[in-house]
């Protein structure tokens, strides 16, 4: 079964030190790499979050354009059995968790999210990052 994880946040949360810093590790590769392996599966990350690469900060509204930009996206990858993807929260007028959830489904992924929260202390991101690896090792 192919999973994937989104992980969510407001901007500067901590998405990218999750996974750079502690989820990478995890699975033994270098903070710029975006592949790696748990077990036999092969896995990618997709750590800038989906709306920083579209540039919607500045947009305010998702549209078509956009939800068509989601799919034709996550389609790149959806040959790797794991699949990690950054968003921001739904709280946020221009957040593409939604639609990213529904491209993974829409691709046979189990898809469960997990939500990293701004000034925390150093363990905590450590925390989430196992969470993660526990998702993903099923």
């Amino acid at each position: 079964m192919k999973r994937a994880v989104i992980i969510f946040g407001e901007h500067h949360s901590g998405k990218s030190k999750t996974i750079n810093q502690y989820f990478k590790p995890l699975v033994g590769i270098q903070e710029r790499q975006k592949q790696f392996y748990i077990k036999e599966k092969i896995g990618y990350i997709l750590s800038q979050s989906m709306e920083e690469k579209e540039n919607l900060e500045k947009v305010k509204i998702v549209d078509k354009k956009y939800l068509d930009e989601v799919n034709e996206m996550i389609n790149k990858y959806v040959g790797y059995d794991l699949l990690i993807v950054a968003t921001r929260s739904e709280e946020e007028s221009y957040s593409l968790k939604k639609p990213v959830q529904e491209v993974l489904r829409k691709n046979e992924y189990f898809v469960n999210c997990i939500e990293i929260l701004k000034g925390m202390d150093e363990e905590y991101y450590r925390m989430k990052a196992n969470n993660i690896y526990a998702l993903l090792d099923i």
